[in-house]
């Protein structure tokens, strides 16, 4: 899946013959920075906030408006986060969190769509991310089932994200809409990417108020350990803040930090982060190896031809 930098300059790249080379590289090399990012960069601030409301959000209510906020923002016109699998924290409080009508689910319960569903069969056994028109729907259940939600607003197009939890459940996250195949497939490829950070940001949510504090240990994604390495590699805090201020979502990342360790600020995790050895198994970062010398471009073909053709020949 594309980052939507590379989208935007694909579909830019085409459509002005008078854009120079030069200019063209310089849009190419912007977005491969963008791409490369630590930290997540939204398409827009206004996805940029809903993931920030998103870390923040206080009930399973607020967890609601804010999903559809960024359903709709993205295209889509309803979504469903929901568990597929049940870990060691136990039963959660609610099982699903959606904005489809109440209609369709009390007949989506009614018809036990549960088990003919086939998103629901696809995402208990496939990781990662799919799209409902890839699905098998050949068989009669399946095409009445499709048929039951295009008549109840819902449609037959979407996309799915899955997530296993460190407490062994699966959350899956449904953005549906009753859009054509080549309008869905054209907002995934725009912004599946924001889509898959929002939905991951969803399912930490969703998690803690749905199955409250996690009874194990959650462990911190290799952003947020890489967040708070940045803080504790500069002897400043003010000039650490200054580059961090750099990353997306900078208050998302504190505040899921903050949640999952149990810190009251940055500086504790950081403390907490630290005493339990989280920055032992980072991996290493190209900007924190220090070599004796510059690369000197050429000089390996040079020593190369000398060794093979020492004659000179």
């Amino acid at each position: 899946m594309n980052h939507w930098a590379r989208v935007v300059l694909e579909e830019l790249d085409g459509t002005d013959p008078k854009v120079t080379g030069t200019a063209r590289e310089g849009l190419r090399r912007m977005a491969r920075i963008v791409e490369r990012l630590d930290v997540h960069q939204f398409r827009t601030d206004e996805l940029a906030d809903l993931a920030d409301a998103l870390a923040e959000c206080v009930d399973l209510e607020d967890l609601a408006r804010i999903m559809w906020t960024a359903t709709t923002s993205c295209g889509f016109e309803n979504f469903i986060v929901f568990v597929i699998r049940n870990g060691s924290n136990g039963t959660p409080r609610s099982r699903v969190c959606t904005s489809c009508n109440e209609t369709w689910i009390r007949r989506y319960e009614r018809m036990n769509y549960q088990f003919v569903d086939p998103a629901m069969a696809a995402a208990r056994g496939r990781d990662g991310h799919f799209l409902f028109s890839d699905l098998e729907d050949s068989a009669p259940p399946v095409k009445a089932f499709w048929d039951d939600a295009e008549a109840h607003r819902i449609g037959r197009n979407g996309i799915c994200y899955t997530f296993d939890r460190p407490d062994r459940s699966r959350i899956g996250v449904s953005f549906l809409t009753a859009k054509s195949v080549s309008q869905c497939q054209k907002n995934v490829r725009l912004n599946g990417h924001d889509l898959m950070v929002l939905a991951s940001l969803a399912v930490d949510a969703f998690s803690y108020l749905s199955y409250g504090p996690n009874h194990g240990e959650e462990l911190l994604t290799e952003e947020e350990l890489r967040f708070l390495h940045t803080l504790t590699s500069w002897r400043n805090p003010e000039d650490a803040f200054k580059i961090t201020a750099g990353f997306g979502s900078n208050k998302a990342l504190q505040s899921s930090i903050r949640r999952k360790l149990g810190a009251e600020s940055v500086f504790q995790a950081i403390a907490i982060a630290s005493a339990r050895g989280y920055f032992d198994d980072l991996p290493y970062d190209v900007n924190e190896v220090t070599r004796p010398f510059p690369e000197l471009s050429g000089l390996d073909e040079t020593l190369l031809k000398q060794l093979n053709n020492p004659d000179g020949s």
